[in-house]
């Protein structure tokens, strides 16, 4: 989650912050890598929280599972898919700087790793999950997958890493390897 300074220089961390070391987070070598137009496909990261920050616990998470290529047809017929983030920089009329937030639409194409889509963004949501509702469980909870980790605001279309079999590997890999060290 983020955290921010309102216009008071105070700080705004709604579900509070942990400051981590660096070898925390992973991230694949074909993004430092490559050319940006190739990094693309390569957008994304892995930081693991120590257990006394489990943000998870009081707030809900998102299982993750793989999304194979044979999907992206039947994929691209939901009418509607979600953005949810924290628009930081631009939020919309009335939210306060670090509140979350959504934003909906429908998907345009995907392109091996990357899945293009006509949601608008802003900055603050990248890295938040692009999923769908496919069901509701008989209490009425939600059934929701995650397709993509947002990550790309452009002036025609969005773009986003979609958690293909092999992305899904190295994060389970990287969440089994990493160490967590924090700052003093």
């Amino acid at each position: 989650h983020q955290a921010t300074l309102d216009a008071q220089r105070q700080l705004i961390a709604p579900y509070g912050f942990a400051e981590l070391d660096y070898s925390a987070c992973r991230v694949p070598q074909e993004w430092i890598q490559n050319s940006p137009e190739q990094a693309l496909s390569h957008d994304y990261a892995l930081i693991r929280l120590p257990s006394t920050h489990a943000f998870g616990k009081k707030l809900g998470y998102f299982g993750l599972t793989p999304i194979g290529p044979e999907l992206d047809a039947t994929l691209v017929q939901y009418p509607s898919y979600y953005l949810y983030g924290y628009p930081v920089n631009s939020p919309p009329p009335g939210w306060l700087p670090g509140m979350p937030g959504w934003a909906a639409g429908p998907l345009q194409s995907f392109q091996g790793n990357r899945v293009n889509y006509l949601i608008d963004m802003t900055r603050g949501q990248s890295g938040g999950p692009l999923f769908y509702q496919y069901g509701a469980e008989p209490d009425g909870t939600p059934k929701v997958g995650i397709l993509a980790i947002n990550h790309y605001e452009s002036t025609v279309s969005n773009t986003a890493v979609v958690i293909r079999p092999t992305i899904f590997e190295r994060l389970v890999r990287w969440r089994d390897e990493t160490q967590l060290v924090l700052q003093s």
